[in-house]
């Protein structure tokens, strides 16, 4: 008994030491998420799909859980029995391309996909906003630490930036 509790920690590290490490765990989810993504464009060869969940079950399901791996395998089955169509032709849409390149660096910062129109919405309430702020510092210049005078030019910036938005 005297030797129980360091087999525990013992047989605690020892499995802890044989999973997967983070790295894998991230790529794997990577893969998977990628396999996923081109599984369901159309333009994609079936081959390609069909290639891409066999590799993710050969080298990637090392510590995922049980319903993607029997996920992968199902897709691999279903997909080794269809036939490659032709691909439709590329069509410019907002989807094809907010699509994303494949996976690279699993640290790397994801792709810009905000579109040009939210942007400028984005640089009108980031104007107004100013310009509330520009209000309420004229208002409460001249307020020498009156709090009636402060509160009446907090209710004129917030019905001011509730505008705004």
């Amino acid at each position: 008994m005297r030797f129980l509790p360091g087999s525990v920690v013992l047989a605690s590290l020892a499995l802890v030491a044989c999973g997967p490490s983070l790295k894998a765990a991230v790529e794997s989810d990577m893969r998977f998420e990628h396999c996923y993504r081109i599984d369901e464009d159309a333009s994609t060869p079936v081959a390609h799909k069909r290639g891409c969940w066999k590799e993710w079950t050969a080298r990637y399901s090392r510590g995922q859980a049980r319903e993607r791996i029997s996920y992968a395998k199902e897709r691999v089955r279903v997909l080794h029995g269809a036939v490659d169509a032709a691909p439709p032709p590329m069509v410019a849409s907002t989807q094809t391309a907010a699509a994303g390149p494949p996976p690279g660096d699993p640290y790397a910062p994801p792709p810009k996909v905000v579109p040009k129109a939210v942007e400028a919405v984005t640089a009108s309430n980031q104007a107004c906003s100013d310009a509330c702020s520009k209000a309420w510092n004229t208002c409460a210049k001249p307020c020498t630490a009156e709090a009636t005078c402060i509160l009446a030019c907090d209710e004129k910036f917030r019905l001011c930036a509730k505008a705004c938005l």
